[in-house]
């Protein structure tokens, strides 16, 4: 049986400079097509991961960066299919001897979750370089401006979206959240909104109790004036997607869903999209 490796889910660019790739985009259940939600936030001088799941190493290879290059990881939440892969990156920097010190930005729980895990492997007593903990207000790192804002997902775990501003490129990120209105104003007129999507608006009742339908993301989409959505963390019944997609399409027809069943390049004002439906 021949043996198949697909580029990475879905890449967004403008010209060459500030780029985002989707390294995965599933939800709390990765599938075979796709591992959890991950991001990688890239300029010609930076390199920053958005949560870590999967083999990070093996999908930042796949990028064409190593995470010794990496300059920073960001946490959105301390959720276990958001964090789980933190200390396979952390312990594949130790081996390749890593030096240079990496900056770790994320909210006070998110932060301890990934603490609890460098201290529980003893991570801390191996690795040779520096870990610079810092909290959402982070506002630079390196050429890349952020924002961050916060999110509501459930009581016990809070939920931070971001911004993130280069080159004259402006990207929103919205994780595992509930439709949040009003938007945060630092969202608004994106070029790119990546929101998280839990389903269809008929299930809204119970999807609303910690995620976002896809029409309502969507619709989202339209208010903050963005150029293209991506719905991210999306189930895995491809059917379901599909409808998903439709149903978002329906209010703001420059949606898309990440796929790595289809190869694609399309030409668009702003940047240009990869392997997406």
């Amino acid at each position: 049986m021949p043996v198949v490796i697909s580029p990475p889910a879905a890449v967004f660019k403008e010209r060459e400079s500030m780029k985002v790739t989707v390294l995965g985009f599933s939800n709390g259940l990765d599938c075979l097509d796709s591992s959890n939600t991950s991001l990688l936030v890239q300029t010609e001088r930076t390199s920053i991961m958005v949560d870590v799941s999967s083999s990070p190493r093996q999908s930042l290879l796949r990028t064409g960066i190593d995470s010794l290059s990496l300059d920073a990881v960001l946490i959105t939440h301390g959720h276990i299919d958001h964090v789980y892969a933190f200390p396979s990156l952390i312990h594949s920097m130790w081996l390749q001897n890593r030096t240079k010190p990496l900056l770790v930005v994320g909210n006070r729980l998110a932060i301890e979750v990934c603490k609890h895990f460098v201290l529980y492997f003893k991570l801390d007593k191996k690795i040779r370089f520096r870990i610079d903990w810092k909290d959402v207000t982070t506002n630079r790192i390196g050429d890349v401006r952020i924002s961050s804002f916060s999110l509501y997902h459930r009581p016990e775990v809070p939920v931070n979206g971001f911004t993130f501003v280069a080159d004259g490129f402006k990207v929103s990120y919205f994780p595992d959240s509930v439709a949040t209105l009003p938007l945060p104003e630092c969202s608004l007129f994106s070029d790119l909104m990546i929101h998280e999507a839990g389903g269809l608006e008929k299930n809204k009742e119970e999807i609303n109790l910690s995620h976002t339908t896809a029409l309502q993301a969507a619709m989202m989409a339209k208010t903050a004036e963005v150029k293209e959505l991506v719905l991210v963390h999306v189930p895995e019944n491809p059917k379901l997607r599909q409808e998903m997609l439709d149903e978002a399409r329906s209010v703001f027809p420059n949606t898309l869903i990440p796929t790595s069943g289809l190869e694609l390049t399309k030409a668009r004002e702003a940047f240009s999209i990869f392997d997406a439906l």
